[in-house]
């Protein structure tokens, strides 16, 4: 068993067990979901293991910024999907 935690600050604010052959990915929703403290959480970062195509849509769908780090940058662009042109994006329109 290992622990999996919600963290804010580096603060614990909620967790639980998963088994040590779980795959992180499908728990980053549900340990959102489920956080029962007051500290609602607008951003969800995590590493490689957190990334799964289903994440980005369900997080985005209930308001949520999806940010996992990436370690290898080129290989993700490779794989990257848009529904609109990249062009129109908000950060490519600040940046203008």
């Amino acid at each position: 068993m290992v622990a999996y935690m919600l963290l804010c600050n580096h603060i614990p604010i909620y967790g639980y067990l998963i088994g040590t052959n779980d795959y992180e990915g499908h728990h980053v929703f549900d340990i959102w979901y489920r956080n029962t403290s007051e500290v609602k959480p607008t951003a969800i970062t995590g590493d490689m293991h957190s990334i799964n195509k289903a994440n980005f849509a369900i997080l985005h769908w209930f308001g949520l910024c999806f940010e996992p780090h990436f370690t290898d940058l080129n290989r993700q662009l490779q794989v990257l999907y848009c529904t609109r042109e990249p062009s129109m994006s908000d950060s490519a329109r600040r940046a203008n």
